[in-house]
């Protein structure tokens, strides 16, 4: 006897109801002791969930205020900081506008005024929290705060060694804003080894 040649019995066949089973006859249902009419329809969730996604919504426009909010409590806080550098860099500007007065005709008086204010400009910039990077020739190059931006023939004890500063480093509150531009020296020997390489 094949699968095919299987009949099929309706009496033990899950999958016909069990009205079709008897010729028609309707057999009660029951579930957990009850019979299944008594049993309440499920809820609607269709209040539940419209409240939920009115809830999101709320949730979202109140998160798009916030940042708004503090977009512009940090362009303002930005506008107040600058204010008071601006404010600190005024007399600067005054010794400068006195400096290039057509009454300042001696030389050296001119350039003693113009080292004062190179020295007040900068002490006011340290005040701001501004630090110079302290380079020494003869130190050894260090990429995380020199920038080489040429190279000098040297001897092996000077291979990889700072021999001249062309333009000051500088870091604010310990954050980077420009490495110190470096000349290092390169030995011969090093040379010859990048050639063969």
């Amino acid at each position: 006897m094949t699968g095919s040649d299987k009949k099929c019995n309706p009496e033990s066949d899950p999958m016909i109801p069990p009205k079709d089973r008897d010729g028609g006859v309707e057999i009660p249902v029951t579930i957990a002791g009850k019979p299944a009419h008594d049993i309440p329809a499920p809820p609607d969730f269709q209040a539940e969930r419209d409240e939920a996604v009115d809830h999101l919504r709320r949730l979202q426009a109140e998160f798009s205020n916030y940042k708004k909010r503090v977009e512009k409590e940090r362009d303002s806080l930005s506008a107040w900081v600058k204010g008071d550098l601006i404010l600190n860099l005024l007399p600067v500007l005054d010794d400068a506008e006195h400096l290039i007065r057509p009454a300042n005709t001696d030389p050296a008086s001119a350039l003693e005024a113009a080292r004062m204010i190179a020295r007040k400009f900068k002490k006011t910039l340290e005040d701001e929290g501004l630090e110079e990077i302290a380079v020494k020739e003869g130190e050894s190059f260090n990429p995380e705060i020199h920038h080489a931006i040429g190279v000098e023939d040297s001897g092996p004890e000077n291979d990889g060694r700072i021999m001249e500063q062309w333009r000051k480093g500088y870091r604010f509150k310990n954050r980077l804003l420009r490495p110190s531009q470096v000349k290092v020296g390169k030995s011969q020997a090093r040379k010859d080894e990048t050639r063969t390489s």
